[in-house]
């Protein structure tokens, strides 16, 4: 299967950051609702105890990452709301308990982005949150480690649809 490349990704990261009116960004966000409505719900749910610059975020790497994928792959059938809660529960029933999500499983999991279905975008995540993070970000680590698994989950589920497309 194909993999998203690091080209169109940076593709997409350029689209978004260089939208330069409301009216732009509300029409790439109702192309993702429309697109992806239940997934594109998660990724607004999975934030909604966050602060608003971590929901703010979430939504708008989605936006890149879901842009990378169907630059990819095409468009892609949407995914039920029964079909994202059974992969999350998969998701996390994969992750280790509470108490065993440390630093040092994080940092494995990171060490491991070759392995994820799609690294480029995985890669582009950690470095979005962890490297590359702006100097006047609010966010504390556990935040970017909880938008870190949210998108994590939200390329997954874009990856499980863009194997119907193959």
């Amino acid at each position: 299967m194909k993999l998203v490349s690091f080209k169109t990704l940076d593709a997409a990261i350029e689209l978004v950051s260089t939208i330069d009116s409301d009216e732009d960004m509300i029409k790439l966000t109702d192309g993702l609702f429309e697109g992806q409505p239940d997934l594109a719900q998660f990724l607004v749910d999975f934030a909604e105890d966050l602060n608003e610059e971590a929901q703010d975020l979430i939504v708008i790497m989605g936006l890149i990452i879901w842009r990378s994928v169907v630059a990819t792959y095409g468009t892609l059938r949407a995914m039920p709301e029964e079909e994202v809660i059974s992969l999350y529960e998969a998701f996390e029933a994969a992750m280790p308990d509470d108490e065993n999500i440390t630093e040092e499983w994080f940092v494995s999991l990171i060490k491991n982005a070759e392995e994820f279905c799609q690294p480029e975008v995985f890669k582009y995540i950690i470095a979005e949150l962890f490297q590359d993070a702006p100097e006047d970000s609010t966010l504390t680590d556990v935040e970017n480690t909880q938008l870190t698994l949210g998108l994590r989950f939200f390329t997954q589920a874009l990856n499980e649809l863009a194997k119907e497309a193959k």
